[in-house]
C-alpha cells in the first residue's frame, strides 16, 4: 500500500514505469 501513496505522489515516477514496462512488451513481441 506505501507504494500506491508514493505513486500519487510522484505520478512521473508512475510514468516512467509505465514507459519502461511498454518498452520491454515492444521488444518482446519483435
Amino acid at each position: 500500500m506505501e507504494l500506491l501513496k508514493i505513486s500519487f505522489r510522484q505520478p512521473e515516477v508512475v510514468l516512467a514505469l509505465a514507459k519502461m514496462v511498454h518498452d520491454v512488451h515492444e521488444r518482446s513481441n519483435v
